[in-house]
């Protein structure tokens, strides 16, 4: 049985102290441990190969065993020749945020760490090899970007390496944020139609955020929503609202109906439903809570917003546990 993986074909996950393919909830196969200095390219290369060939051939690394992402090839996909234009970059490399959630798939941010100052990364600066990837082909007009490590909006080398990114990749960016602090970057993206962004509100009501995220921002994520919201009206599709279900804490209708509200009240169309489900958490291992499926199932008839769940999330729901 051949098998297919996007991300071992054509994806870099910069993390904070390797680069690999795959996801941050997968753990991904590790390419090479890294500190931001040199990026041996070519050795990748002949590890990606090699992963490819034995995809083919039905040999599954221990990593990628069981994994939601994971395929079987019904359509030759694997046998296409490799391409030296990546298909995914994600860019995960630090870890300081201005919230501190407490499903966090970094490990739960000290509040100590909790911090709205722009600073470097705690591990390197991804500038420089940003830069090497750009001028050596590797970004091309259809790799896409997308940003999910800590906080973008204070991470100081953030700005530039957007810019250095847009000027070869044509694809939308794709923005992970709290919505916490504005990040004009985000703002004129979405004005230009080149980005959109994610805000995982996971509630309804002030007194639930500051549960879920550690801090008193609502009021702050509300108004940041409507300057995202209001760069660009002619693509619902830009600003993304999501719902990531805490058991036993936001888990209810009443609660989801309320930030149904929300988004509707701001002119957000899409919305998500998600759980937790990095298997490096306290979750690994445990069953969907049955009234889970009817929530999920109540989410999805919503006439008026286009709600739907994402494609792992509903992988891990068909499985009936997380792994």
């Amino acid at each position: 049985m051949k098998y297919i993986c996007d991300c071992v074909r054509g994806t870099l996950f910069f993390d904070y102290n390797t680069v690999k393919c795959g996801c941050s909830n997968t753990g991904g196969f590790v390419f090479q441990n890294f500190d931001g200095g040199f990026l041996n390219l070519e050795n990748i290369n002949q590890m990606r190969k090699n992963l490819v060939e034995n995809f083919k051939k039905g040999i599954l690394p221990q990593v990628c065993q069981n994994c939601y992402m994971l395929n079987t090839d019904d359509f030759g996909k694997i046998d296409e020749p490799l391409k030296k234009e990546l298909d995914n970059i994600f860019i995960s490399h630090w870890l300081h945020c201005n919230c501190g959630c407490i499903y966090c798939c970094n490990g739960i941010v000290p509040k100590s760490k909790i911090s709205s100052v722009k600073r470097k990364s705690e591990y390197y600066d991804l500038l420089p090899t940003i830069i090497k990837l750009c001028k050596e082909g590797y970004v091309g007009e259809h790799t896409k970007i997308h940003t999910i490590g800590g906080e973008p909006a204070v991470l100081d080398e953030f700005d530039e390496i957007m810019r250095w990114l847009r000027k070869y990749s044509k694809e939308k960016i794709s923005f992970l944020t709290s919505g916490i602090d504005f990040s004009q970057t985000i703002y004129d993206f979405l004005k230009e139609g080149n980005a959109s962004v994610c805000v995982s509100l996971d509630c309804g009501t002030p007194s639930l955020f500051f549960k879920i995220k550690r801090v008193d921002a609502f009021d702050k994520v509300l108004d940041n929503l409507k300057k995202y919201v209001s760069a660009n009206l002619q693509d619902e599709n830009s600003v993304i609202l999501k719902y990531i279900l805490i058991n036993g804490l936001n888990d209810s209708v009443e609660e989801i109906d309320n930030f149904l509200n929300i988004a509707r009240n701001l002119g957000i169309k899409q919305v998500f439903l998600d759980i937790n489900h990095n298997v490096f958490s306290y979750n690994k291992g445990k069953k969907i809570p049955k009234h889970w499926y009817e929530l999920f199932e109540h989410y999805q008839n919503i006439s008026d917003l286009c709600t739907s769940v994402h494609v792992q999330c509903q992988q891990i729901l068909d499985k009936g546990y997380i792994f």
